[in-house]
């Protein structure tokens, strides 16, 4: 009786950390996100971005074309033109926010989104991406 007792209380910790371990794991997805651009292109260079779907399989690969002497202002509206070009309507809405951010918002019916930096070799203009 005492190695049962023994045996499902460590199998019920088990369960638990297991549990525990997988709870603790976020999503990197959200239903919103928004890529801040800060500083001015000191050459010209190209900005890739990735949405990737919960199941990790790609939605879309945008790639923007970048002159050099774009100010951050200028950077977020071509990557936002870009974005509205490339995403369907029906599913994303995107738009500029602050003059330097970009917001990519899931519309209702669809299912939550990661967005992956891909590339950015424009020296000058760092590039932050975050779930809201």
């Amino acid at each position: 009786m005492k190695k049962s007792t023994i045996a499902s209380t460590a199998l019920i910790l088990a369960c638990a950390t297991l549990h525990t371990g997988c709870a603790s794991t976020p999503s990197p997805t959200s239903n919103k996100w928004r890529i801040e651009f800060d500083g001015s292109a000191k050459s010209a260079g190209e900005i890739g971005l990735q949405l990737v779907g919960v199941d990790q399989s790609t939605i879309a690969d945008v790639t923007t074309k970048i002159a050099a002497g774009t100010g951050e202002n200028h950077v977020a509206r071509r990557v936002a033109d870009e974005l509205t070009i490339s995403l369907p309507r029906n599913r994303y809405s995107v738009e500029v926010d602050d003059g330097e951010d970009v917001l990519i918002k899931k519309r209702r019916g669809v299912e939550d989104f990661e967005v992956r930096l891909s590339a950015n070799s424009v020296v000058g203009v760092s590039i932050d991406l975050e779930r809201e």
